[in-house]
């Protein structure tokens, strides 16, 4: 079987119209994303995460499979499940920088009395960028 390639520059929908260029359709693609269990530090699914490194309660490192272009990336994070059911989240890093091939997500339950950091059962990342 020979591998095919189509290369176009702009994609158009059935009639002709609505079109969008094909560079817009490839950089606002997820680069990485990940489905975690953080409580067991286990990966159930993922695109373009090798391992997750647990930092401690609430705090992990993505690992990822081909590292970004430059730490100019973005990283959004949710999670929910054992921890009340209801538990946000934010991305972070605790020293301010991500490298090209890591990502430091912080994991917090956000409640009315402030946030806790927490390890969730259901943990979900999205990474946008441009890969090497």
């Amino acid at each position: 079987i020979m591998a095919s390639e189509l290369r176009v520059n702009t994609l158009k929908d059935a009639s002709g119209n609505n079109s969008i260029a094909t560079s817009f359709v490839a950089g606002g693609s997820a680069k990485a994303w990940g489905d975690a269990n953080h409580s067991a530090n286990t990966i159930a699914d993922s695109l373009n995460i090798s391992t997750i490194t647990d930092d401690g309660t609430g705090e992990k490192d993505y690992n990822f499979t081909t590292s970004f272009g430059s730490e100019n990336f973005i990283g959004t994070c949710g999670s929910g499940g054992n921890q009340g059911g209801t538990g946000n989240a934010r991305a972070g890093s605790t020293n301010g920088v991500w490298t090209s091939g890591q990502a430091i997500m912080r994991f917090c339950q956000i409640a009315s009395t402030g946030s806790i950091v927490i390890d969730d059962v259901n943990a979900y990342t999205t990474f946008m960028g441009d890969l090497a």
